[in-house]
């Protein structure tokens, strides 16, 4: 009996907790947080966003930064070439106004070319005066001329080339040598070798070796420079170029073409006269270098020369009819 009345007991006292439990459920508002509570709920949240690991923020940062860099910079070099060749194709598609901008710019760049080549040449190693070269190379030797001439000597280079032109030209030396440095494009170091080559003329009976020489060399060279100084100065002066700038679009694409032809044919005979210059300039020795490097190419060379010629003319004969 005793038995049965404390479990009856602890029954009684286990459902009247429940009741208890129910009851203070039920008084609960929901959606109604204590403020402490909420703090600390907080608290821990931000505990553990602290607590993620910093190497993961900065990589993560960096990752992005360098994908945003990377596309940044793809994009501009795409966008670059993108644009050089747009306007290359611009250029093609604009027609008259382009061809003809091309052909200035061109133009232009040879003759400052030229300007300043002939510039440094003559500010280094000026051309004698008249009255230098009369003393120089005085038509009648007076007595102390040659002490005259050789202290004169001194200031001016080239002299040997100078003494082996002026015979053939009673007029004009200082223009035709001009055309002359011009036709090696104001090179010193080449006109210096080609100066000492003429020291070495005349080797054994050759006593024709200067007149051939002047001939198959030096007059192709002089000539070379004039033709580029009428193509540039004369053939395609300011007038013309303005003329073509007004013209069709046939014609200056025509101008180009006929000056491409001009420079390239004129880049292969002064190829060929270094050639011959470089061969020859450091031997020494007196030898028949004439017959063995100059003679062996005197086709070559003249071939070289009749097609610079015949370009030029070109060039006069296109200039001639636009004019007209």
């Amino acid at each position: 009996m005793k038995l049965y009345r404390v479990l009856l007991i602890l029954l009684v006292i286990l459902m009247g907790c429940s009741q208890q439990a129910s009851k203070d459920k039920a008084g609960k508002k929901p959606g109604i947080t204590k403020p402490g509570k909420k703090r600390k709920q907080k608290g821990i949240k931000q505990k553990k966003l602290d607590e993620k690991p910093v190497e993961e923020e900065i990589s993560d940062n960096n990752t992005g930064e360098e994908d945003g860099i990377n596309d940044n910079d793809d994009g501009e070099e795409e966008e670059i070439s993108d644009n050089n060749t747009g306007e290359e194709e611009d250029l093609g598609d604009v027609g008259g106004a382009t061809l003809y901008a091309t052909l200035e710019k061109k133009v232009n760049k040879l003759r400052e070319k030229h300007k300043r080549a002939k510039n440094k040449l003559e500010k280094k190693h000026p051309f004698p005066s008249e009255e230098e070269l009369n003393r120089l190379f005085p038509k009648i030797q007076e007595p102390g001329d040659r002490t005259a001439g050789a202290s004169l000597a001194k200031d001016y280079p080239f002299l040997n080339i100078i003494k082996l032109m002026k015979p053939r030209f009673v007029r004009g030396l200082q223009e035709s040598m001009d055309d002359f440095y011009a036709g090696l494009e104001y090179d010193a170091g080449l006109l210096t070798g080609l100066d000492k080559i003429i020291t070495k003329l005349n080797h054994g009976s050759q006593v024709d070796e200067p007149s051939l020489f002047y001939h198959q060399l030096l007059f192709r060279v002089g000539a070379a420079g004039k033709f580029n100084r009428k193509v540039l100065y004369e053939y395609l002066s300011d007038e013309t170029l303005a003329k073509l700038k007004s013209g069709n679009d046939a014609a200056i694409e025509k101008a180009n073409k006929l000056l491409d032809e001009f420079i390239n044919k004129k880049a292969y005979l002064l190829g060929l006269f270094k050639a011959q210059i470089k061969e020859v300039e450091n031997k020494k020795k007196r030898s028949d270098f004439y017959s063995k490097f100059i003679e062996p190419r005197r086709k070559e060379t003249g071939d070289a020369y009749y097609a610079l010629e015949e370009s030029s003319e070109n060039i006069e004969e296109f200039c001639s009819d636009l004019n007209n």
